[in-house]
């Protein structure tokens, strides 16, 4: 039978005015021009179900995955087609509950399941609670890659997720209706969660979420020996939220039910719906789905009281005073690290407001067994707005998590990009200290921080900043102060010491390595520098200086302290006058040397023969006084005055 059929149980026969009493309503008129009837069905599987379970498809290896693929033998698609995990069919009063796919490992590919997951065949009141189909291998034409395929009356699918199928949530044929899908994701779709073909009527979408899927109801001129044609009527969505759009679409919902289709309240940042109607042939069949259906709350769902049309219906129906109460309810707040109770939160239920006193709380009275909590407060994420169900006065507890962040600061120089290292940072009141890449970080709640830099020869970096998100931020610091370090040589080796260093009005002597060291100078301003000692023509010059700054400068002697060989080269001795070591160094063409000290009156005080080029004396024990040094080789000899102090 595929045409419009309710399975329904009879409770009594009214004879007298031809009337059968039936337990549920039908959802659509019986007409004698369909020459309806009443017959009796076969007895039904009842009171089974499926729970706590994982299920997953090994993929199949071959080649062939295209959209008509699975009319082709021995492609892929050929053998998964229209395959199912789970079907039930002539059945009622059964269940499926806490059952999810998985990849399983001898998968390659991210895939769960060959084609499609669960189907409701020819059932009634089956409920489908907490379950998670997702990821088939194929989901191209013929009927694959759907998730939840409903074809039976007055099902449930609750709670659950589908993602990545080629319809996620999928009604068929008359015969589908009366269900309801309720508290559901819907993620990542081909094409909609949709009503498919021939006219599944009186079925709800309840405050389901979408994240790039969309939800259908249209004429739909697609099928083989027979279009699918017009989809549903009487369809409802309530209560729709949308945080993305599909890639293909700009709206949530498309519903074309010639007027009797409802939209009831949207929300999210994708909300949008698409309602104008459409007319035109198709394969002979002329169709028109004007007018317009019913829409209402556009964009305004977080409002939308109340929150669940299913829920609200199934209380009003049950008409069990045992379960349809109104109650007292208390939200307490505690903070979500350190327990503590949290006063100053604005608590949300439904349009009513209430702030949290001194002990975390907000009493609220005469609210519904189902209803919507939202609870804010600044420098916390907020909670909700969330779908709440509670069965008598009661308190509940929930939980702030504050809007803590890490916030890394980097310190580099302007003009060179070097990084600080071991340069205390305040933020607020702590300080920290730079680590070899520049940075530190400091972990803070939401707000305003004053903040300082403080680095010796650099400018100063103070004032405030607005953390709201975890972030890295530079800073450039611009130097202000800087060091010239003028190193003197002669030649290639040895320091000049005791020359005088002047730079704009200051002076200094170099120390034994031959170095003058003028500290802080301002950056930005040119310097001149005269060197002067006496046995050496003065070095002059000009320095613009920006940063740090060494200079290595050869100071010629003009009154040799040296002796020449024959060749020109000569014998260095430095430093003069000495205190502790006296440094030597030889040209390459003396051999074996003899090296003789004597004072004044000819007192000798070091006799010593000498192979190597360069040598170091010992003189420490000397009394102060000068000396004269000679030095003999095979080549010649050569006699030196110099200075113990």
């Amino acid at each position: 039978i595929h045409g419009v059929a309710f399975m329904r149980q009879i409770d009594s026969i009214d004879a007298v005015r031809n009337l059968l009493i039936i337990d549920v309503p039908t959802r659509y008129f019986l007409k004698t021009r369909d020459n309806s009837r009443v017959y009796h069905a076969n007895k039904h599987i009842s009171e089974c179900g499926i729970e706590n379970l994982s299920i997953g498809n090994r993929e199949n290896p071959k080649t062939g995955w295209d959209e008509e693929s699975y009319s082709t033998n021995g492609t892929g698609a050929w053998d998964v087609h229209f395959s199912q995990v789970i079907q039930f069919k002539y059945s009622q009063n059964c269940w499926v509950r806490n059952v999810h796919t998985y990849q399983p490992a001898v998968n390659s590919d991210d895939v769960h399941i060959l084609s499609n997951c669960l189907i409701l065949s020819y059932c009634r009141n089956i409920t489908i609670d907490s379950c998670f189909f997702q990821k088939p291998q194929y989901e191209g034409g013929g009927g694959n890659g759907y998730m939840y395929t409903l074809s039976s009356n007055d099902c449930l699918i609750k709670n659950s997720v589908a993602n990545h199928g080629r319809h996620n949530y999928d009604f068929k044929f008359p015969y589908s209706n009366g269900n309801v899908i309720h508290n559901c994701l819907a993620e990542n779709s081909k094409y909609s969660s949709d009503f498919h073909m021939y006219l599944s009527m009186a079925n709800l979408f309840d405050v389901c979420e979408s994240n790039g899927d969309y939800f259908e109801s249209s004429f739909r001129p697609y099928g083989g020996d027979a279009i699918h044609g017009y989809t549903s009527t009487q369809s409802v969505f309530y209560n729709l939220k949308g945080t993305a759009y599909n890639p293909d679409r700009d709206y949530l919902i498309e519903s074309r039910q010639f007027g009797w289709g409802y939209i009831i309240g949207t929300s999210g940042s994708a909300y949008e719906v698409f309602i104008n109607p459409v007319a035109g042939t198709s394969d002979g069949y002329s169709y028109d789905t004007s007018p317009r259906d019913f829409t209402e709350g556009i964009g305004d769902g977080d409002n939308l009281r109340p929150w669940s049309l299913y829920q609200d219906q199934l209380y009003r129906r049950l008409k069990d005073s045992s379960v349809i109460h109104n109650y007292n309810v208390e939200i307490v707040v505690r903070d979500a690290e350190t327990y503590e109770l949290v006063p100053g939160c604005t608590v949300t239920i439904y349009q009513e407001k209430r702030i949290t006193n001194a002990s975390g709380a907000a009493s609220f009275n005469d609210i519904p067994e189902s209803f919507i909590l939202k609870v804010e407060k600044d420098l916390a994420f907020q909670l909700g707005p969330k779908q709440t169900v509670i069965y008598s006065d009661t308190t509940i507890t929930v939980y702030l998590t504050s809007k803590i962040f890490d916030i890394t600061i980097k310190l580099m120089d302007k003009n060179t990009l070097d990084e600080f290292w071991g340069v205390n940072v305040t933020l607020g009141t702590e300080t920290k200290v730079t680590d070899d890449q520049g940075e530190v970080t400091f972990t803070v709640y939401e707000g305003n921080y004053e903040y300082l830099i403080d680095k010796l020869s650099y400018l100063q970096e103070a004032g405030t900043l607005e953390i709201t998100s975890d972030t890295t931020i530079n800073f450039y610091l611009t130097q202000i102060l800087a060091y010239i370090k003028f190193w003197l040589k002669e030649g290639d080796a040895a320091p000049v010491n005791n020359a005088i260093v002047r730079i704009n009005g200051d002076s200094l002597v170099t120390a034994s390595l031959g170095l003058a060291h003028f500290r802080q100078l301002p950056v930005s301003v040119n310097y001149n520098y005269l060197i002067s000692k006496t046995g050496y023509y003065e070095e002059t010059g000009e320095l613009y200086l920006t940063r740090d700054t060494s200079l290595y400068i050869t100071m010629e002697p003009w009154l040799s302290n040296t002796e020449l060989f024959p060749d020109g080269k000569s014998v260095k001795l430095w430093p003069n006058p000495v205190r502790d070591f006296l440094h030597c160094t030889v040209p390459d063409i003396c051999s074996e040397q003899t090296l003789r000290i004597t004072d004044l009156i000819g007192t000798e005080v070091f006799n010593q023969k000498v192979d190597e080029k360069s040598f170091n004396i010992n003189i420490c024990n000397l009394p102060q006084g000068v000396y004269i040094l000679s030095l003999y080789s095979s080549e010649l000899q050569t006699t030196r005055l110099f200075v113990k102090e």
